[in-house]
């Protein structure tokens, strides 16, 4: 958990005009803000970087709450599955979504597997009667 913003962190983004509401405990970014922050991280900026473009201490911030806004804004913009993140407290959360979608995966390969085996299986089936028919005819002559 974060600790809270103090009171002159408070003070500073307050100013900054990039931000839409502050608490003790949480910063709204503007979302043109938010737009133009996935924009360049997509073009391959580090968040420190951007947010000092913006004229924002990232220092201020602290490292968890700049990685919760990084992943805030992916998946806002839907990207947070492709972007691959540091040690942080949504590290669980992302092994789980990857556990699920293996599971995923392997459900989906076990149905396929299932389905390739009844057709062998038909397969098997009417060459059976085959050679049983083979086997009258011969019998027959």
């Amino acid at each position: 958990m974060t600790s809270k913003l103090t009171k002159e962190q408070v003070e500073y983004f307050n100013k900054c005009e990039y931000v839409e509401s502050i608490t003790a405990c949480n910063i709204k970014f503007t979302n043109e803000f938010k737009e133009e922050f996935y924009k360049q991280y997509l073009s391959g900026k580090k968040p420190r970087g951007i947010l000092k473009e913006f004229g924002i201490d990232a220092n201020l911030l602290g490292d968890i709450r700049l990685n919760g806004l990084r992943n805030k804004i992916l998946s806002k913009f839907g990207r947070i599955d492709s972007i691959p993140s540091k040690k942080t407290n949504t590290r669980h959360s992302e092994v789980s979504q990857g556990l699920l979608n293996r599971n995923s995966e392997l459900e989906n390969n076990f149905k396929l597997a299932i389905k390739k085996i009844a057709e062998l299986e038909g397969i098997i089936e009417y060459q059976n009667q085959e050679l049983t028919f083979l086997k009258k005819i011969t019998c027959e002559e």
